[in-house]
């Protein structure tokens, strides 16, 4: 599946909030934004809150840890996923995907019927993995200095 092996088995599973692999992830993931947004990015820091995730997913490829994805409460009955990330060199190969899949049937196992995603101007890869996986644009969920850059979806689980 990666470069490394074709043969590579890759394991979506669900992991406590606190694993040490989530915050290398998520640091890259901050790197990624940052050098996209610049200061734009500050605006959004304050809502990547670890306390705030009820479920976090690591994507594991061969014992490398490929992605994440974490959701939280929204509202009841709506999750909102935050924090999703596939390195880069492992991108284009589904895990985005199943990422989302894991999450999605973490979110029906909770009672939610919908899950939104907030995504940025600047990540069109983003955009098309949610748009690919059924997630459709809605108006911004919340207020931001800069509403031009930020792109809110839904997808309706049931």
């Amino acid at each position: 599946m990666s470069q490394m092996n074709a043969k590579a088995i890759l394991s979506v599973e669900t992991h406590p909030v606190s694993h040490p692999e989530f915050k290398k992830l998520t640091q890259l993931l901050d790197e990624e934004l940052h050098d996209r947004y610049g200061l734009w990015q500050s605006d959004y820091d304050p809502d990547f809150r670890v306390e705030d995730l009820n479920t976090l997913v690591l994507s594991n490829e061969e014992d490398v840890f490929t992605g994440c994805g974490a959701m939280r409460q929204f509202s009841p009955g709506k999750e909102e996923v935050v924090r999703l990330f596939v390195k880069p060199e492992f991108r284009r190969m589904g895990i985005g995907t199943a990422i989302m899949k894991k999450l999605e049937s973490e979110a029906l196992e909770r009672g939610a019927n919908s899950i939104i995603v907030e995504t940025g101007v600047m990540q069109p890869e983003s955009l098309a993995l949610y748009q690919l996986n059924g997630y459709r644009r809605i108006p911004l969920f919340r207020e931001r200095s800069n509403p031009s850059q930020s792109i809110c979806l839904e997808k309706v689980l049931k």
